[in-house]
């Protein structure tokens, strides 16, 4: 379950073609894979990019174009816990959410996302398996024992039936197989969001409604 995330050519070919106008592919090769990275050193060299186009500074979020931001526009009103033991697969995770999500926390094992859920209650929180100190699971379950609605995306190795039946029997709302497809990732939680901010919506409706009867007794 430590194989890593699988992100880190989604996350490299973002940053090649929308920062630097150039290309990443990708094709099988006896014993592996090749990979081609093709950049216009000419271009840019006679005409360098403009400010808006520039490489980020490090911790800058990666650019969100337009079609990608309305296809997941429900994550941008909603914040993200990502539960990671692995740092590299931690970053990478959070490189490509910070993309999307309205506000989004890490936590390096399940003992410290149980700790950050207690106190900053994100909206869905995406956890691996096999963390020291408490599991995916372990943190699965204590989640829904104090918020059932909040949803719980696993990501995982696993695929035994040990595994998705005790993840059923807790609540869990889905599951993500590594290697990770980005694509995946994205609108497995952007269903989700958008479900429980219509959930929200409708709850509120409702007590409004309450609301006004209640202070209006003839209504």
């Amino acid at each position: 379950d430590n194989g890593g995330t699988g992100l880190g050519l989604y996350m490299s070919k973002t940053i090649i073609e929308e920062h630097m106008r150039g290309s990443l592919t990708v094709a099988n090769a006896r014993g592996g894979a090749r990979f081609v990275m093709r950049l216009p050193l000419a271009d840019a060299a006679a005409a360098p990019l403009p400010a808006n186009r520039a490489l980020p500074p490090r911790r800058q979020a990666m650019p969100r174009n337009s079609a990608s931001m309305q296809k997941y526009r429900a994550l941008s009103r909603l914040h993200i816990l990502v539960v990671e033991d692995d740092l590299l697969a931690r970053e990478q995770m959070g490189l490509l959410l910070s993309r999307f999500a309205g506000r989004l926390t890490k936590a390096e094992d399940g003992a410290e996302g149980l700790e950050r859920f207690k106190y900053e209650r994100p909206d869905i929180v995406v956890t691996d398996i096999s963390m020291p100190r408490m599991d995916g699971l372990e943190l699965a379950e204590a989640v829904k024992a104090m918020d059932k609605a909040t949803p719980v995306v696993l990501v995982t190795a696993h695929s035994d039936a040990a595994f998705f039946l005790r993840s059923i029997a807790i609540g869990v709302d889905g599951y993500v197989v590594k290697p990770v497809e980005a694509e995946a990732l994205l609108g497995l939680l952007a269903r989700l969001g958008k479900g429980l901010l219509e959930t929200r919506a409708a709850a509120s409706r409702a007590q409004l409604f309450q609301f006004t009867l209640d202070i209006n007794p003839n209504f």
